[in-house]
């Protein structure tokens, strides 16, 4: 908004410095509370938006580090480049075998729960150019990932689950954690309620009936169907353990 002198700068750095944790690292809502990702992250980006020494530049609109921009518009431009420069030859503007790359992503379960591979971003050095270590650099990586993404993209519109594959997780870790979440959600539902959220923590137990889908769904909020309405009063038939 390029409003920052609406606010008393001085006042808001130092509270956002006197919320660290100057130990262990991270930023919390209000000085003493636990630090979390979302806070740490507002709280660096407010130190950037108030030109705090040595906080890196952030750009407001997108809420990504200046140089991230500036390096992914390199990349657009580059792609368009060979976009162009592929049609000017007759040929695809994709790389050659960026269907494999993907290959058995976005199909579906019996149950009807798209299954999502992330074997794209597993298989170069993370930089997106197909193991060229070049971070402006168009190939397979690239084209791959992006699919992926679109299909991520889709199934939580869609359907709302995804099954994800070729993860990289180790076969044991992900054993461990269903046998700790069972665990957990067997115990008697006095020892689950006493490690449940609150308006102050949001992390924790939430019992069956405390969240309500439907009352996001536009036809609810329109009042189309008694059953949506019943359906916002009972809540949904789940719980769940915010971490």
């Amino acid at each position: 908004l390029r409003r920052a002198s609406w606010v008393d700068a001085s006042a808001l750095r130092a509270f956002i410095l006197g919320c660290q944790d100057v130990d262990d690292g991270g930023i919390s809502d209000k000085p003493g509370d636990e630090p979390d990702v979302f806070h740490t992250f507002f709280g660096i980006a407010g130190l950037s938006l108030l030109g705090t020494d040595g906080v890196p530049p952030i750009d407001a609109a997108h809420a990504l580090p200046v140089s991230v921009m500036e390096r992914l518009k390199r990349r657009r431009e580059r792609r368009a480049a060979a976009a162009t420069d592929a049609h000017t030859a007759g040929a695809a503007p994709t790389a050659a075998g960026s269907t494999a790359a993907v290959e058995g992503a976005g199909e579906r379960t019996g149950d009807g729960v798209p299954t999502v591979s992330l074997k794209a971003f597993l298989d170069d050095d993370g930089c997106g150019g197909g193991g060229g270590g070049d971070d402006d650099e168009v190939g397979v990586g690239d084209v791959a990932k992006r699919r992926v993404a679109a299909l991520w993209d889709a199934a939580c519109k869609d359907v709302g689950f995804v099954k994800i594959v070729d993860h990289g997780v180790p076969a044991e870790i992900v054993r461990a954690c269903w046998r700790s979440a069972t665990d957990f959600f067997d115990r008697p539902i006095e020892e689950k309620r006493a490690v449940a959220m609150s308006d102050d923590y949001p992390y924790g137990y939430q019992g069956f009936g405390s969240e309500h889908l439907a009352a996001s769904l536009e036809e609810e909020k329109n009042g189309d169907s008694a059953a949506q309405t019943s359906a916002v009063q009972t809540g949904d038939p789940k719980e769940l353990f915010n971490v």
